[in-house]
């Protein structure tokens, strides 16, 4: 009986704790990102993993023509070229109308640069919340570095888009571990004179 009646007399005061606890934590919330928790009446930190260097660096822009000239900015970093370059034109597309026009039918593409026409995108992707998909558009913008700084550009045209591809997947998954996303992409490849072209895997907790 004494067990019980102290169990009891324990809820009793973790109820009066919280809520004379409560009112403090949510005036403050607005005022500072910490969390917080109350375990036996003890208001504890909740442990928030941190934000990367790099997604501080890219935020949360107002705009998709902000995330890209953000994401270009680290694409001309990464790949080692001068700054400058202006932003391609981007196009929102439904994913049938993309897949029709890149690849004749049904395929894995969800965005792509194209050389004149600039960066063709699925309009359900989310880059503005999803790390994959921001990672699929670094990985466009890298190809739109790549063709306008004229990279391999002395390399015949299928040696070139090898080239550029793997470059292109290997900073990606480079801008995905900077992010602090645990997910990688694994290009699958396609030999020359191959019309087969192998979708890209990723891997990891976010690839959707």
């Amino acid at each position: 009986m004494g067990i019980i009646t102290d169990f009891f007399c324990r809820a009793a005061a973790l109820a009066v704790v919280t809520a004379l606890n409560a009112a403090p934590v949510a005036a403050s919330a607005a005022a500072t990102p910490d969390r917080y928790d109350v375990v036996y009446g003890a208001r504890v930190k909740l442990s928030v993993p941190a934000a990367s260097e790099l997604a501080l660096r890219i935020g949360r822009p107002d705009t998709l023509e902000q995330l890209v000239s953000r994401l270009l900015a680290v694409a001309e970093e990464f790949t080692g070229q001068p700054r400058g370059i202006r932003s391609p034109r981007v196009t929102l597309m439904t994913l049938g109308e993309l897949q029709r026009r890149l690849c004749g039918g049904p395929c894995s593409v969800r965005a792509a640069y194209v050389p004149g026409d600039g960066l063709l995108i699925d309009r359900d992707m989310r880059p503005d919340v999803n790390e994959y998909h921001q990672s699929i558009l670094f990985h466009e913008l890298v190809h739109h570095v790549q063709d306008v700084r004229g990279i391999y550009s002395a390399l015949g045209s299928c040696r070139r888009w090898q080239r550029r591809e793997t470059d292109a997947y290997a900073l990606q998954n480079r801008f995905l571990a900077a992010l602090g996303a645990r997910i990688q992409v694994v290009d699958a490849g396609s030999p020359c004179g191959s019309n087969v072209s192998r979708p890209a895997q990723a891997f990891g907790s976010s690839g959707e």
